[in-house]
C-alpha cells in the first residue's frame, strides 16, 4: 500500500512518478500539466521525463549490443554451414559466402559506407539543380516532355 502525504493523496515511488510523467508526456501533456498532476514543479516533471528518456536510451543501446552479438552468431553458423558445402565442392555457395562476409563487415563497421550522390527519384539528375528549382534558384524546371 502506498504511503500517504499531507494532502491525503497516495505518494508515488520515484520510479512510478517517472513512469507516469513519461506516459503523460508521450500523450502530449505539457510539463506544467504533468507537474500539477504529480504535485511537483514543471522543472521536476521535465527532469523525470529526461531521466526516463536517458534510461530508455541506455536500455536501447544495451539491446543493440545484444542484437549485434546475436546477428554475428547467426552469421557464424551460416558461414560455417556454407563453408562445409564449399569444401565439399559446391561452388554455387560462393556468392552466399561472400554475401555473409559482406554483411559481417557492414555490421562491424569495418568498411566505411559508400558515398552516394543525391539525385532525383529516377536517378537521372543531380539533386542540387532539382533543389534550385523548388527553392527559388535560377535553374529551369525539369522538362516533363520526353526528349
Amino acid at each position: 500500500m502506498a504511503a500517504r502525504g499531507k494532502s491525503g493523496k497516495a505518494k508515488l515511488s520515484q520510479a512510478e512518478r517517472r513512469a507516469q510523467a513519461f506516459d503523460m508526456r508521450k500523450r502530449g501533456h505539457k510539463y506544467d500539466e504533468i507537474g500539477e498532476a504529480l504535485g511537483i514543479t514543471k522543472q521536476a516533471a521535465n527532469r523525470l521525463v529526461l531521466n526516463m528518456l536517458e534510461k530508455y536510451a541506455q536500455d536501447t543501446y544495451a539491446e543493440a549490443g545484444d542484437m549485434l552479438r546475436l546477428e554475428l552468431a547467426r552469421l557464424d553458423e551460416l558461414h560455417q554451414k556454407l563453408w562445409e558445402q564449399f569444401q565439399d565442392g559446391n561452388m554455387e555457395v560462393v556468392p552466399k559466402i561472400l554475401s555473409a562476409m559482406d554483411r559481417r563487415v557492414k555490421l562491424l563497421g569495418i568498411e566505411p559506407p559508400q558515398k552516394v550522390a543525391p539525385t532525383n527519384p529516377d536517378g537521372s539528375q543531380a539533386l542540387q539543380p532539382v533543389l534550385n528549382v523548388y527553392v527559388g534558384g535560377t535553374e529551369s524546371p525539369p522538362s516533363s516532355e520526353a526528349e
